[in-house]
């Protein structure tokens, strides 16, 4: 229908078995994580690091991208690639975030500050309003 050949790709039920067994060995390093309290950050780094390895097997053998055309591939590549950068730009935000209770101090400090200069401006526009 297409125009050109489709080759159909069946592979030895052995990939699968391996693949499985991959996944599942990812899934044991997760929950054992998960446990481990190494600090925010390299948690983070980890967790992610093994959801990438995960859904890397998922793509290549499962959906079967390993095998398929390069365009297929290029999309694929691309779209991976895409959700790196967006993972990078969360993890950027989360690792620059204050923790909540430096995050209350500078807003608190902050209205703190400007209720203070607000007194100043309006007996400076009150003591200017007089002159005239």
């Amino acid at each position: 229908m297409s125009g050109h050949d489709d080759e159909i790709h069946v592979l030895p039920v052995r990939y699968y078995v391996y693949n499985i067994l991959a996944l599942l060995f990812l899934l044991i390093i997760t929950v054992y994580a998960s446990f481990v309290h190494i600090g925010d950050t390299i948690n983070v780094v980890i967790m992610l690091s093994i959801a990438i390895a995960k859904m890397a097997l998922v793509i290549l053998i499962f959906m079967h991208v390993l095998w398929s055309s390069k365009l297929t591939q290029v999309f694929a590549l691309t779209a991976f690639v895409w959700l790196l950068f967006m993972f990078g730009l969360t993890f950027a935000d989360y690792v620059t975030r204050l923790p909540s209770s430096q995050l209350k101090e500078q807003v608190q400090a902050s209205v703190h500050h400007d209720e203070h200069h607000e007194g100043d401006h309006s007996e400076a526009h009150a003591e200017e309003a007089e002159a005239h």
